[in-house]
Formats: C-alpha cells, structure tokens, sequence
C-alpha cells in the first residue's frame, strides 16, 4: 500500500492554505518578501500614464505596457495598432453608453446584420423560404407557369441585376389570420406570385395605403381624370 503523503499548512493563524516555504503559503511568502504584515495588501502593479505603444490610449499596466500589449509583449508576438480607451467601443471608437461593454449598440446591430447577409449568401434557398415562404421548388414551378412573364405587366424578368425587371417574389403576411405590414414580428409568410422589381415596388405600395387608410384603385383613377388643375380650369 502507498502511504499518504503528510499535508502541512501556513503557520499564520486562521490560514488554510497549504505550507510552500519557510512555514508560510505563497500569499503570506510574498508579503513577507516584500517586507510586508501579514494581512497588508500588496502594491497594485499598475502605475499613472499611457500605454507606450503608438495609438494605444489605454492605461499603463507594466513595463511601459498596457495590459494588451503587456501581454503581447511577454509572449513574443507581433505588437499589434493601438487600441481605443476602455470607455470607447472597441470597433468604432466611439464613446461608449451608460450599460455598454467593448461594442456599442450600433456596432452590434451591423455585426448581427452582417452575419445575417453572410447567412444569406451561403444558404439562398433557406433564406428566399424565410424571408418570402417561397422554396426552390415553387420559384422553378412558377417560372415555368409564367413563362418568365411577370404576372402584371407581362414584361420578360430578369434574373439578376437592379433593373425594373429584376425578377421578385410577390407575398403577404398575416398575423392570427389578419394581413398586415411586411416586417411583422411571428407573421406567417404566404407567396403570391412572381412580378418584376417596377410592379413588385408599386403593388406594395398601394397595399400599403389600401391597408392604412382603406383607399382603392378607383380614387387614383378618378385623381388622374379630375385632378386639381383641371377640375378648376388654372391651366
């Protein structure tokens, strides 16, 4: 059988921690290396001033050196630009809000919206079913049945590009069985058809007023048969 090795403790009173040197745990060995009581404090290691390093506002730790660059430093690698003050967002060095760590909020939003766009480019289909309901199979079924005609003004759809004639993915949304605005925290999206960018713009538009202020098609074509300048005969 092993015999079990004897464990001594720190000869200060009330201490618990294990014996290294001369009787004492390493807390109580370096107090008294310093020339320190017992229960003193030791000395903080950071001192008055900037960081050396060029463009770097933060405080100094040690050796000329915040504690980024101190660490850096230590391990022999490359010194890195100056960082921004603690109380500066990390990315635009802007000041940061009461409640704000490293980032501010604006930082956090493009960051979340640049991996949604990154998501969106590595995954198009899952993104196209998210964002309008429609899936690979529906869009190729649909372009097929239109002939690559969009629904409205019958005008062949292109398939990339930021023209007019951009294809897009007409939907609606609804909401407990009720449409509303596109956008709509939890709205379920149901696809309506293909139309070209032109039509796509214009439909959403008059839905839009349609739903907010219940007009119809009809009041626009009575303002293009009797509008203002005309009705009262200015010109």
């Amino acid at each position: 059988m092993f015999a079990m090795k004897r464990v001594l403790l720190c000869c200060q009173p009330d201490c618990k921690n294990i014996r290294v040197k001369s009787g004492l745990c390493k807390k109580h060995l370096n107090r008294k290396l310093l020339g320190l009581g017992p229960d003193d404090n030791l000395p903080s290691r950071k001192v008055d001033g900037a960081c050396s390093v060029d463009g770097c506002l933060r405080e100094l730790y040690a050796k000329g050196f915040c504690n980024h660059h101190y660490q850096r430093n230590r391990l022999g690698k490359e010194m890195t630009p100056g960082l921004p003050p603690k109380s500066c967002c990390f990315r635009c060095q802007k000041p940061l809000a009461e409640g704000e760590k490293k980032t501010c909020k604006d930082c956090k939003k493009q960051k979340r919206k640049n991996a949604r766009l990154r998501w969106e480019k590595k995954n198009p289909n899952n993104a196209r079913k998210r964002n309008t309901g429609f899936d690979l199979d529906l869009l190729k079924t649909l372009r097929v049945l239109q002939s690559g005609l969009c629904s409205i003004c019958e005008v062949e759809m292109e398939l990339t590009g930021k023209s007019a004639k951009r294809e897009c993915a007409d939907h609606f949304e609804t909401l407990d069985g009720v449409e509303v605005a596109h956008g709509t925290p939890s709205a379920s999206k149901h696809p309506r058809g293909l139309l070209c960018s032109f039509c796509n713009l214009a439909l959403g538009m008059y839905c839009s007023q349609q739903r907010k202020r219940g007009f119809s098609i009809s009041q626009y074509e009575n303002y293009l048969d009797n509008y203002p300048v005309k009705m009262f005969s200015l010109r």
